[in-house]
């Protein structure tokens, strides 16, 4: 194991970190980031395996090409539904004995099967879902390549960004009623939004009635659409391009912003019991906030304390085509000037 001082309180020329903090780093998954996709190798039961991490997924699940890869056993499971872009994929259930990504290992785990006809990523086997990473504080840092799942000791929250001086901060709905998800809100063009952080989408997207709510329509003008969004499900959905006056996250405000709009859940429905309609999936996100913004970013989640810490690296935030220009690798702005590698534990 792994341990951070942390040195740095994070608001202005606030004091020193008190001597009793401490970042346990409990387990690093070095990652890459191709397309806008956050992909890392993994192993189950020691075979190799290409793995996507995705907050936007609860749960961590196989495709049925590396079930049969591995010769592991299905078993149905009908407890769950699984919705998302572009509608359901239905879902079988598998037991592995080993799963390593990065330093992290988890043994004796069941783990879903997705059966959709449109599969996560070409060559990606295992999609690694919020669920699993959302048992620790969990510090994106994509720039440098690195996710790091942390427990901290004896710290206040501004300690815990030991890498700059300052942050923003946002607050996270609380898991018990948001699940593993980390959801927060969203104020656009002065209208307030739920969102989701999501590591699984390339970029960041707002559905088509909330964008319509903060008064951006584009198709009203005879606008066609950019092109098409997918997601786990297997209709692709319409999209287009909006620019929005205001977008503000926590403490963080930006001006201008463009962003891809897309009826992103139109094909989710259910059948609540009782019933023979089918109706829309209560509770979904208005907004996916996309991997184009946590390569901008340096982000810092704690479920349990509902807070989102966060630090801007340079570059692009939002991106309306995945592949546009991201920020440098190093040494950019505060997320990355003052990082220091974890010192080994006592």
């Amino acid at each position: 194991m792994l341990v951070l001082y942390a040195a740095l309180a994070c608001v202005g020329a606030a004091p020193w970190a008190s001597a009793g903090c401490r970042i346990l780093e409990e387990a690093r998954i070095n990652v890459r980031t191709l397309d806008n996709r956050v992909v890392t190798a993994g192993r189950i039961d020691g075979a190799p395996v290409l793995v996507l991490i995705d907050t936007g997924t609860a749960f961590s699940f196989l495709t049925r090409a590396t079930a049969d890869r591995l010769h592991l056993i299905r078993q149905a499971d009908p407890r769950y539904q699984i919705f998302g872009v572009g509608g359901q994929a239905d879902t079988d259930e598998t037991y592995v004995r080993r799963l390593e990504v990065g330093s992290l290992l988890t043994q004796n785990a069941w783990l879903l099967l997705l059966n959709p006809e449109r599969g996560p990523e070409p060559g990606v086997g295992l999609v690694l879902g919020e669920k699993l990473l959302s048992r620790y504080t969990t510090e994106f840092d994509l720039a440098h390549g690195v996710i790091r799942l942390l427990h901290p000791e004896g710290c206040e929250s501004d300690e815990l960004t030991y890498w700059s001086h300052t942050y923003a901060l946002a607050k996270l709905v609380d898991p018990e009623e948001a699940g593993p998800h980390i959801v927060t809100e969203v104020v656009l063009n002065g209208h307030r939004f739920s969102a989701v952080l999501d590591t699984g989408a390339r970029t960041s997207v707002i559905t088509r009635a909330a964008a319509e709510r903060a008064g951006v329509a584009p198709w009203e003008h005879g606008v066609r659409p950019v092109g098409k969004s997918g997601g786990m499900g297997s209709e692709p959905v319409d999209t287009w391009i909006g620019t929005f006056d205001t977008f503000r996250l926590g403490d963080e405000e930006i001006r201008n912003v463009k962003l891809r709009i897309a009826d992103l859940f139109v094909n989710d429905r259910q059948i609540p019991l009782g019933s023979i309609v089918a109706r829309p999936v209560p509770g979904l996100p208005d907004i996916l906030i996309g991997c184009d913004f946590f390569l901008s970013h340096r982000l810092l989640v704690l479920l349990a304390e509902h807070k989102l810490l966060f630090t801007y690296n340079g570059g692009p935030v939002f991106q309306t085509i995945s592949g546009a220009p991201q920020p440098p690798r190093a040494g950019a702005g505060a997320a990355g000037a003052k990082a220091q590698p974890p010192a080994s534990a006592p």
